[in-house]
C-alpha cells in the first residue's frame, strides 16, 4: 500500500507514527521485547498519551531474526490466521547499553539505537539494510486527529530498509514485468480461497 505523495508528502488524510526512542527493555534469554513511543518522553507526563510501539525480536532458527512491530496487540483473536510450524526459538546473544542494544544470531546482528531511533542489520560486522526516521511507523490512513481515532480499523503498520547501489530485488511472486524489480511498484495482497475469504 502507497502512502506517501511523492517522496516527502504523506497521502492527504493520512499520518505517519515511527518511533523516536527506545523508552523500555526487556530482556529474556529467546526474546528480546522493546517499548518504542512515537514521541518523545520527557516525563512521566508525557507517558499518558500517544501511540506506543512493541517491537518483539526472536529468532526461530541460527542465523534468522525476526521482528514483529504492533501497536495495541490485544488477546482478541481478529482471524482468520493459521499456525506457523517453527522450530522452538534458540538463545540470543545481547550486548545492551544506554545507546544502543546489539541482539545477534549466529553471524546475523540487529542493532538498535535507544535515543534516536534507528535499526542495522548486519553479518560479520557488515551492514546487509538499515531503516531510520520515518522508515518504520505505525500508519493511520482516516486521520482526524486523537479525539476522532477508530483503532485498529484504518491502520497499517509499514517498514522500509535500505538498499545499497548495485542490490537487485527478485521474485514477489508470478509478476509479468521485468524480472528485476528494483524502480517497480509491486502491489502484493493475500487471497485465501480455501475459506472463501478475501
Amino acid at each position: 500500500m502507497k502512502f506517501g505523495n511523492g517522496c516527502w508528502l504523506q497521502k492527504e488524510g493520512y499520518e505517519c507514527f515511527p518511533p523516536q526512542q527506545i523508552y523500555f527493555t526487556k530482556i529474556e534469554p529467546k526474546k528480546v521485547t522493546l517499548c518504542a513511543p512515537t514521541s518523545r518522553i520527557f516525563h512521566r507526563g508525557d507517558t499518558l498519551g500517544g501511540i506506543n510501539l512493541t517491537l518483539e525480536i526472536t529468532s526461530p532458527m541460527p542465523e534468522v531474526l525476526r521482528v514483529k512491530t504492533y501497536h495495541h496487540l490485544g488477546i482478541r483473536k481478529t482471524g482468520p490466521d493459521f499456525e506457523l510450524e517453527t522450530q522452538e526459538n534458540v538463545e540470543l546473544e545481547i550486548e545492551d547499553s544506554d545507546e544502543k542494544i546489539c541482539i545477534k544470531s549466529g553471524s546475523l546482528s540487529l542493532t538498535i539505537t535507544k535515543e534516536n531511533f534507528s535499526m542495522e542489520y548486519a553479518r560479520d560486522g557488515e551492514m546487509i539494510s538499515k531503516c531510520n526516521g520515518r522508515d518504520l511507523a505505525f500508519m493511520k490512513t482516516d486521520w482526524k486527529g486523537y479525539a476522532y481515532d477508530k483503532g485498529s480499523k484504518d491502520a497499517y503498520m509499514r517498514q522500509q530498509l535500505s538498499l545499497s547501489v548495485g542490490e537487485l530485488v527478485y521474485g514477489m511472486g508470478e509478476r509479468f514485468t521485468p524480472f528485476v524489480k528494483n524502480g517497480q511498484t509491486v502491489d502484493i495482497w493475500n487471497e485465501d480461497g480455501g475459506t472463501s475469504t478475501y
